[in-house]
């Protein structure tokens, strides 16, 4: 996966798990809405975050394990 990619898939994951995240505290809040679509909002909400979560420990996994330098023999 190319560099500039993988800062905006991180981010727009967790933002779509904070969004999901107030749309799911509104609905379990207000009451006035099926249960099931709070509980669908809650598993999507968990969803985004996880994997942008699951993302950006790849990507900085994958960032901080440089190569070594090259042994120079003389």
């Amino acid at each position: 996966m190319s560099a500039h990619m993988k800062r905006p898939l991180v981010w727009l994951n967790l933002v779509n798990g904070g969004i999901f995240g107030i749309v799911t505290a509104m609905r379990f809040g207000f009451g006035d809405e099926p249960l099931w679509m709070a509980w669908f909002t809650l598993m999507a909400a968990v969803s985004f975050t996880a994997t942008g979560l699951g993302y950006l420990y790849r990507f900085r996994k994958q960032q901080g394990s440089p190569a070594a330098p090259p042994e120079q023999s003389e």
